[in-house]
């Protein structure tokens, strides 16, 4: 019976799993989807190569987790008189998180290719990729013999393909515009808080969640990629931080109650708010507008990458 060492497994949605595992005879990919199983086999004797493409996915989590630690060092510094070392806690995940994701090193798509398929494998990053190739190759000289000069001029991988459809991205664009509007709304209340722009924040938000809906409708056909995460993570962003929002005045007010307020005691609770006279006020604005500025731009990139994705689309597929 044959044996297969487990190489690599990676998740491309909450619901979807890929494994790699090596066996002596053959590398097999296993893809996991619910009660699904689809194995996909590629005898070393088949092997033509290797194909290894970087992608932009370490830089945005690298500016992500950067980010969100940063702003969690802006209470802790100000707030280091009374918390003291204490509050390096509270930073401690988030660095850990970002120490973590830059030791895995760069982000990459790697497939196999062969004579009649090319098809992905669970291997994400650069040394992971690395690793598969000095293993693989190993076993593809002794199944194929090396490969002398001439073959190895004369042949020209595949391109790696990108896979997938060209998705749509007019309501992604609307969705982290308006996520900046929000930002430039939230920095002008600290001078200028008032009904009105209490107001033109609601106005703002109800058309983030209009956006966020046909949004969220149109990552559900491209799953994987940094704006489908992008999207979600500003949805439970938003989702959260709302509840926080709206039960403010309450717990200020009503301790044993968070939700005891109206909407519209939490309306005249904020328009009536005064930052420049109250630092911890002022902080909460100046993170509240990070928050949503931070995440508008790196949306907005991911925005960007996508549409070029989807540039890239478009050329490879043929005309008629």
């Amino acid at each position: 019976m044959a044996k297969y060492k487990k190489l690599s497994e990676s998740s491309m949605s909450l619901a979807d799993r890929y494994l790699l595992y090596m066996g002596d005879d053959d590398l097999v990919r296993i893809e996991v989807a619910g009660f699904r199983e689809v194995y996909r086999k590629f005898p070393y004797n088949e092997i033509e190569a290797i194909i290894v493409r970087p992608t932009p996915n370490h830089l945005f989590w690298t500016i992500i987790w950067s980010f969100f630690l940063v702003l969690l060092s802006i209470p802790t510094v100000s707030l280091w008189s009374e918390l003291g070392a204490v509050g390096l806690f509270f930073n401690l995940p988030m660095l850990f998180i970002l120490i973590v994701h830059l030791y895995l090193g760069r982000s990459c798509k790697v497939a196999m290719q062969t004579a009649v398929q090319q098809l992905e494998v669970p291997i994400t990053r650069m040394p992971k990729a690395r690793k598969l190739i000095r293993l693989v190759q190993e076993r593809v000289y002794a199944a194929q013999g090396p490969w002398d000069a001439e073959m190895t001029q004369s042949y020209t991988p595949a391109v790696l393909k990108t896979g997938g459809e060209v998705v749509a991205l007019k309501w992604h664009r609307w969705l982290y515009t308006m996520l900046a509007a929000e930002a430039t709304l939230v920095f002008l209340s600290i001078p200028l808080a008032s009904a009105v722009t209490v107001s033109l924040i609601i106005l703002v938000n109800l058309g983030i969640a209009g956006a966020v809906i046909f949004a969220v409708r149109d990552r559900v056909r491209q799953r994987g990629s940094g704006l489908n995460w992008m999207t979600w993570i500003t949805v439970g962003a938003k989702s959260f931080l709302f509840l926080a929002l709206i039960s403010i005045p309450s717990m200020l007010e009503f301790e044993a109650d968070p939700f005891a307020n109206t909407s519209y005691q939490a309306f005249e609770f904020y328009a009536n708010q005064q930052p420049l006279e109250s630092v911890p006020t002022m902080i909460c604005y100046l993170i509240l507008g990070a928050i949503w500025g931070g995440m508008a731009g790196v949306g907005l990139g991911a925005v960007s990458t996508e549409a070029k994705r989807n540039r890239e689309l478009e050329l490879s597929q043929p005309e008629g």
